[in-house]
């Protein structure tokens, strides 16, 4: 088996994902890869769900990767070949009826990925995996 541990973390809340990425780089000595794979999102029909959920929605699955990717980059930095792997989703490159704000979230992850991926070239690699339905 290999050895791990488990830490709860709101990746919501940027100060608690701040602490986390500390708290993890003190306790190993750094660390070499993050994969942002937090999120996901029930169907609501675009007419009728709440700001409150949208929000939400898209806290989770852009914001809360923009976040641990931040707080995780100078760790990654120091490390021999950091890099950085978000999940997103075919919700991000094509219509995703009844879930849009999930589609606005995962396409918004790519562009940010792509722009990330230039700008820290040759500190941390940034890679995404885009994945379709997955039984879970």
């Amino acid at each position: 088996p290999v050895p791990g541990e488990f830490r709860s973390c709101d990746v919501r809340d940027p100060a608690a994902v701040e602490a986390l990425c500390d708290g993890v780089g003190a306790d190993h000595g750094g660390f070499d890869v993050v994969v942002n794979n937090a999120g996901g999102a029930p169907t609501m029909d675009a007419a009728t769900d709440s700001p409150n959920f949208t929000r939400k929605i898209v806290e989770l699955n852009l914001l809360a990767p923009m976040y641990v990717s931040r707080f995780a980059h100078r760790h990654l930095a120091a490390a021999d070949d950091g890099c950085i792997v978000n999940i997103a989703s075919l919700s991000g490159v094509r219509p995703s009826p009844s879930n849009s704000a999930y589609g606005a979230a995962k396409a918004g992850l790519l562009g940010w990925n792509r722009s990330l991926a230039i700008e820290w070239g040759g500190q941390v690699r940034v890679n995404a995996v885009v994945v379709g339905m997955v039984r879970t």
